[in-house]
């Protein structure tokens, strides 16, 4: 459940068993706090969140379980390591999935680092060709060659 979808949902159910009043709708009624201060409405409530609860999770369950058997839910752990240099033309996590016991040196870190930032630029470059030429596109462009130049 999210914090936007999931408990404000609840919550505000539940509140319905406890503020819930025949003054606002004549059919309905009145929560543990109005009127004859009955449990009713909040064993209503309470009953509706948990079945709601149930009903989302057994439908989620069935539902992933069906992906799963069609397309997959993971991928290979082999796959997953080479995502990030595709995704992104970086290796995030390369390191730690390697076989070499020792720690990396200052210089390895150095250029993973220009590597990446390389990257980045070259992306943001592409991205500012398709740009028509204004004076924020100038701006950025004499940003990013000081930018290279430090690298």
């Amino acid at each position: 459940m999210s914090s936007v979808h999931g408990i404000t949902g609840i919550v505000g159910s539940i509140a319905i068993g406890l503020f819930g009043q025949k003054s606002f709708n004549k059919d309905g009624q009145d929560g543990l706090f109005f009127g004859d201060h009955s449990f009713y409405l909040l064993g209503v409530q309470v009953l509706a969140v948990f079945v709601t609860g149930l009903w989302s999770a057994l439908i989620t369950f069935i539902l992933l379980k069906f992906i799963d058997k069609i397309v997959g839910l993971k991928i290979e752990h082999d796959e997953e390591l080479g995502l990030d240099e595709e995704e992104h033309g970086e290796q995030a996590y390369g390191w730690r999935h390697s076989i070499m016991s020792e720690p990396l040196t200052e210089d390895q870190i150095q250029s993973i680092v220009r590597g990446s930032v390389n990257h980045h630029i070259q992306a943001e470059q592409r991205r500012l060709s398709l740009v028509p030429l204004t004076n924020n596109r100038r701006l950025l462009s004499n940003n990013l060659s000081k930018l290279e130049e430090t690298m």
